[in-house]
């Protein structure tokens, strides 16, 4: 595992003259993490400011940071490159005494992941009549949290409105969406209109809002073309969305002509999968699609054969409908599987029905939804630092300093 942080004392032997020694005290932790899924840096050195103040010894008396002979500048260091300046545009501010304020999360454009602040501190000892040239330096790190797959799934408590002969309304009188969220937040409820535009779901009284996490579908709403009503929802991720159709049955007319059509529903028709940079899955996923078959408006069995998987899927359970139960077909993707290549986005599964004898083929579509490189998929940073809890001091060539080491894995 890469080591991510490192630290550096230096000590200054002048045999015939005082002996002048520092260290750096922070007001916050040596790491900051980085939670992906808010965008947000704990701590926030923006909010609560990094301050570094030297603490600076000549022999064993402590030196007063603005005294007479002092003289304090501050560099900093991205990994192991090249010190620069620190500046007033990434809101570090040197005081008249030293002190180093630092009011920007300034980890954030750190490419290595790691910031040094070095101080360097020139003394004039008039008693000795000489100067002296120490220095010293503290590291902080950027700790990145794995981001969390971002998915999104809709479940319907109906995805039928039943009418009888008389084309009157039977059954449920409405539908209820709700979604299922992960890393993502509802950016609206959309619908197909009969151009085939996806558009804001309209708003109802049943309705107030369209980016909640439930939406009602009635029968008597203006999103229904040629009695399908295809509503999706969408996601502050563009890459993530689902789609849910729901039908209006009609009984056929009475008389020996009047057996109804056959039809199956399925309760999930698209799916979007959370992939790594590179094309391959990040985590192991479950897809469930539920079917229900109709003759007319009447619930009839009905069996699914699966078509062709992409590499890497494979069928959990496929279960009949029956006259009194919707059936479902679970397909399982699996953890770093490529669906096909790593620049292949999307496909399609075809589904076939067989009910009263007749097949009917119905497609499931899935598409990929790729997070930016951030690094093998769930792994925390792994952090080691060592320091002196007492301070960086020796007096007299005697006495010991004591070393005090943390790791830790992640936040």
């Amino acid at each position: 595992m890469a080591v991510l942080t490192s630290s550096q004392q230096t000590f200054v032997d002048i045999t015939d003259q005082r002996k002048l020694s520092a260290y750096i005290t922070s007001s916050l932790p040596k790491s900051q993490v980085y939670d992906p899924d808010t965008d947000t840096y704990a701590p926030n050195w923006q909010t609560d400011k990094l301050t570094l103040t030297p603490v600076i010894f000549l022999d064993q008396t402590g030196v007063t940071l603005g005294s007479t002979g002092l003289t304090i500048s501050w560099k900093r260091k991205d990994g192991s490159g090249s010190e620069s300046s620190v500046s007033t545009s990434n809101n570090e501010t040197v005081s008249s005494t030293g002190v180093l304020t630092v009011a920007k999360n300034t980890l954030a454009s750190a490419n290595s992941g790691m910031l040094t602040y070095i101080c360097y501190i020139s003394y004039y000892d008039s008693e000795t009549k000489n100067t002296v040239n120490i220095s010293s330096d503290i590291t902080y790190t950027l700790v990145r949290n794995a981001s969390s797959a971002h998915l999104v799934s809709v479940d319907s408590d109906t995805y039928v409105f039943k009418y009888d002969k008389n084309a009157t309304l039977v059954g449920a009188t409405q539908a209820t969406l709700t979604a299922q969220l992960q890393g993502v937040s509802i950016s609206a409820w959309k619908y197909k209109n009969s151009s085939g535009s996806w558009v804001n779901y309209p708003t109802t009284s049943d309705n107030t809002t369209i980016t909640g996490s439930t939406l009602i579908v009635k029968p008597t709403h203006s999103v229904f073309v040629n009695d399908v009503a295809q509503i999706r929802v969408v996601t502050n991720d563009a890459d993530v969305y689902d789609t849910v159709s729901i039908s209006k049955l009609y009984d056929g007319s009475a008389g020996s002509t009047g057996q109804g059509g056959l039809s199956v529903i399925l309760g999930n028709e698209a799916q979007t999968i959370a992939c790594n940079s590179n094309g391959t899955v990040r985590q192991a996923l479950d897809v469930t699609i539920p079917f229900t078959g109709y003759t007319g408006t009447t619930q009839i069995a009905c069996i699914c054969s699966v078509g062709t998987l992409p590499s890497g899927v494979t069928l959990k359970s496929n279960t009949a409908a029956t006259a009194s139960a919707s059936g479902s077909v679970v397909l399982s993707f699996a953890a770093y599987a490529t669906l096909g290549g790593e620049f292949v986005m999307n496909g399609t599964i075809d589904l076939t029905f067989t009910i009263s004898g007749t097949k009917v083929v119905k497609t499931f579509s899935w598409s990929k939804s790729t997070r930016g490189g951030d690094g093998a998929a769930g792994a925390d940073a792994v952090t080691f630092s060592i320091y002196a809890p007492n301070g960086t001091v020796i007096q007299n060539q005697s006495g010991s300093l004591k070393l005090t080491t943390f790791a830790y894995d992640g936040s």
